[in-house]
């Protein structure tokens, strides 16, 4: 077959306005889910413990750098099996999520609302606009079963199947 030679115009006219609306449906949708985001509540003791893992892990990894005394004070006070923090901590009964919390469900719902909304939105709005357009050519042959996936708006008989429209 013939190549098949493209406007230049449309990449002016085609493809700068799907990548100038996708990342503004980006933005918007970024500030749309701060907005619908709810403030979570944070809990002492959990950024209490979060401290004291990051002290307990820069001093295993700079713990050369201390006298013998100093590091073997420390290591005491985090990890003794009597008295020690991190022994205190894996005391206590974990506090695990619960999938079935329904603000837990809430958030995840809007989330995935969030994401899937703008993305619906967006290729409609490229299949409505820009129904039609042969845009690129695949760089490997395909079956004609594939021409009708590719090649939506384009009824030409004798247009090779590698061929793309929007």
């Amino acid at each position: 077959m013939t190549d098949l030679l493209l406007d230049p115009a449309i990449r002016t006219w085609v493809f700068l306005p799907i990548v100038v609306i996708t990342f503004m449906i980006g933005v918007l949708r970024h500030y749309v889910s701060l907005l619908l985001m709810s403030k979570k509540k944070v809990e002492l003791e959990n950024v209490a413990d979060g401290q004291y893992l990051l002290r307990s892990r820069l001093l295993r990894e700079n713990g050369r750098f201390l006298p013998r005394a100093s590091f073997n004070a420390r290591r005491n006070f985090l990890s003794a099996e009597d008295h020690g923090y991190l022994s205190k901590a894996m005391q206590r009964p974990s506090k695990g999520p619960n999938p079935m919390d329904p603000s837990q469900v809430t958030e995840m719902l809007k989330g995935n609302m969030m994401n899937m909304i703008p993305m619906i939105v967006v290729g409609g709005w490229i299949n409505w606009t820009f129904s039609g357009f042969v845009t690129t050519r695949v760089p490997f042959p395909l079956t004609l079963k594939f021409k009708a996936m590719l090649q939506r708006g384009v009824d030409l008989v004798s247009l090779d199947s590698a061929w793309v429209s929007q």
